[in-house]
């Protein structure tokens, strides 16, 4: 395909994707060729004519065979963003999903952006939610935590290149093991939730490369929210709040679990399905 205009590879190849079956297609292919010649995507808008380097062209085609067996677009360009944030992207953390930002959304809506805080991310990944809403808020401190060392190495360059390691602590910790009782305003935290007979039964993109220990919870995938539960109870100062996600179909689980608490919220996606809860201790 040397020599082809941008126009032309992105259709031929966005037409090679579709007929692997890969989700979104032309949007996947014009992310790789962005990537391949280092561009935005709105430099591909507004020139459809432009012919990329040879180095290029072969670059993106081999970037189209890593997407054509459904890896995914963040791994394959070690980046994505996440709430109008660039973050690095490495395969020892989930890739950043939109519905996830909802979180953000709600701790917007229960503090003010310029009350001093301290709160924790119990599970942290690539740092999306800690660096998010410490970004907002920037009197706030962060209490970033992981069990994987790996992880937090990504989380800590992300913090580092967004200017927020000052102000966010990363702890390899097991959902916040070790943090001083009572001390924290509020939680987050995008746990492991889903099953072993749902991980089974999810996507290439997911169980061929995102990290298991991620995403995989034990107790039909309820271990590790009855773990926050139980964390939050310990850590959370009183009238302290967790934001936390979980599957659209644990909604009366979950309730349950958190049934001795002053208020439980659940609050949609943008499809409609159960994905947020709120919830606030007791006096």
């Amino acid at each position: 395909m040397a020599g082809n205009t941008t126009a032309d590879l992105l259709n031929k190849t966005a037409a090679i994707l579709n007929k692997a079956e890969v989700d979104s297609p032309r949007l996947s292919a014009r992310l790789l060729l962005a990537h391949a010649m280092g561009c935005s995507q709105e430099y591909l808008f507004t020139h459809p004519d432009h012919i990329p380097s040879p180095e290029q062209t072969e670059l993106f085609l081999t970037l189209i065979e890593r997407r054509k067996v459904r890896e995914p677009v963040a791994y394959i360009t070690g980046h994505k963003e996440f709430y109008g944030l660039p973050f690095l992207i490495s395969k020892d953390v989930l890739t950043p999903r939109p519905e996830t930002e909802l979180i953000v959304d709600l701790v917007q809506q229960f503090y003010s952006t310029r009350t001093p805080l301290l709160f924790a991310d119990l599970g942290t990944g690539s740092g999306i939610l800690a660096a998010a809403i410490t970004a907002m808020m920037p009197q706030s401190r962060c209490l970033a935590c992981d069990i994987s060392f790996r992880a937090l190495q990504t989380a800590a360059a992300n913090f580092s290149n967004l200017k927020l390691k000052d102000t966010i602590l990363s702890l390899q910790s097991d959902m916040g093991q070790g943090i001083k009782e009572n001390s924290l305003d509020f939680i987050v935290s995008n746990p492991p939730y889903i099953s072993e007979k749902e991980y089974l039964e999810t996507s290439r993109e997911v169980v061929d490369y995102e990290p298991r220990i991620a995403l995989v919870s034990h107790d039909a995938g309820m271990g590790h929210i009855k773990l926050v539960e139980a964390r939050a109870r310990n850590l959370l100062k009183k009238n302290g709040m967790v934001f936390m996600e979980m599957g659209s179909n644990q909604t009366h689980q979950v309730k349950d679990i958190f049934s001795t608490w002053k208020s439980f919220m659940v609050h949609q996606d943008l499809a409609g399905l159960d994905r947020i809860i709120t919830a606030k201790m007791r006096t």
